[in-house]
């Protein structure tokens, strides 16, 4: 991964984080609504497993695969 998707990656955690630490979870769905399911997938397993879940069950049906 080059240091440019790297850091991309990094800001799309820390405000997904961010939204989550405030219990904005709609928000922190919307960030994720327009990814492809392999980011929404790597930036899931970033965030703790309660978290984790409490997003999983707003993603687009399609999109879970």
């Amino acid at each position: 991964m080059s240091e440019v998707e790297n850091t991309s990656f990094e800001a799309c955690l820390q405000k997904l984080m961010t939204s989550l630490e405030a219990s904005l979870y709609e928000e922190a769905t919307a960030q994720l609504a327009n990814l492809h399911s392999a980011e929404i997938a790597r930036l899931l397993e970033g965030v703790s497993p309660k978290d984790r879940t409490k997003l999983w069950v707003n993603i687009d049906p399609g999109t879970q695969g």
